[in-house]
């Protein structure tokens, strides 16, 4: 829990009692990283106390329908990133984003492919093998239905390249195939193997970003390669009850448009390997809307 750092408003004015940030991953996880290191900016901003409630399970869905049951006031809100949108469209579940509202987009992820340092494939290579099909690659993905397993896929089925997509279960179990040479390639969010990268056992290749990373603006996207759709932007954002005022989520959003600017959290997100990405709320609906087509495209496909 943060401790305001300012005399609290009016009980009659917006916020009048403790933000709660939703994260539905657990504590360590990237929802629930992402929401504390902006916890105590919007605390700065708005005078009350915030703090992040984890609600795991049912990947994102336990979250979201905790958030949906809350009462539209504006002090329960939810990180917000690509597993909620998947998730409604693999399974059946009690909410979804159309239960939300967005409020604003903050933050891009960036998703890359990695080798161990010491491996023969380069940028160049894994391309032509990707586009010609001409070797075999073993690749280790996170679990199936992932953001990042989904990329692959549509790697194998676009150009049939010759990938034998190995799912771990999670990024960690992947990252260690790769250092013990089990697979030659995996994905995963940038700062995910940060620690790996500057000991200088891994090698970043690709990235699936729309645009170049800063942290590593060497290396390649797969957009400027030719592969206009092997594209991922891995979003982090927030997202409110659908009931919430207007006048509320402009609040919300206005202050979120002050904290990407804030140097402090600018400097946070360069440490945490993140890309300021603000989107003001309306903009956000329709970034939501166009990812998710995109993603229920994707699994209409494969069930044929």
């Amino acid at each position: 829990m943060f401790a305001p750092t300012r005399p609290v408003q009016a009980a009659d004015k917006y916020p009048s009692k403790t933000i709660t940030l939703v994260s539905h991953s657990g504590p360590g996880g990237g929802a629930d990283l992402f929401l504390r290191s902006l916890a105590p900016f919007i605390q700065k901003k708005l005078n009350k106390t915030v703090v992040v409630e984890n609600r795991p399970g049912g990947s994102s869905a336990i979250a979201m329908n905790y958030v949906k049951g809350m009462p539209p006031d504006g002090h329960t809100l939810m990180g917000a990133t690509d597993t909620l949108l998947i998730t409604p469209l693999r399974n059946k579940v009690p909410a979804s984003t159309h239960d939300l509202r967005p409020v604003s987009r903050i933050l891009l992820d960036g998703d890359v492919i990695y080798v161990r340092a010491d491996s023969k494939w380069t940028s160049e290579s894994m391309l032509e093998a990707i586009t010609k099909g001409t070797q075999n690659v073993n690749w280790g993905t996170p679990q199936a239905g992932s953001p990042e397993s989904i990329n692959v896929t549509i790697l194998i089925k676009k150009y049939r390249c010759k990938i034998n997509s190995v799912a771990y279960g999670d990024g960690a179990k992947s990252l260690m195939g790769v250092l013990g040479g089990d697979v030659e390639a995996s994905i995963a969010e940038l700062a995910e193997i940060q620690p790996q990268l500057q000991a200088k056992q891994l090698r970043v290749i690709l990235t699936f970003n729309s645009e170049r990373i800063p942290q590593i603006s060497d290396v390649p996207t797969f957009i400027e390669n030719g592969f206009p759709d092997v594209v991922f932007d891995k979003f982090r954002g927030l997202l409110i009850h659908k009931d919430t005022s207007d006048e509320v989520v402009k609040i919300l959003d206005g202050t979120i448009a002050e904290i990407v600017k804030d140097p402090e959290y600018l400097k946070l997100a360069e440490r945490n390997v993140q890309i300021p990405a603000y989107l003001n709320s309306k903009a956000f609906g329709e970034f939501l809307k166009k990812t998710e087509a995109g993603y229920e495209s994707y699994f209409k496909t494969r069930q044929k």
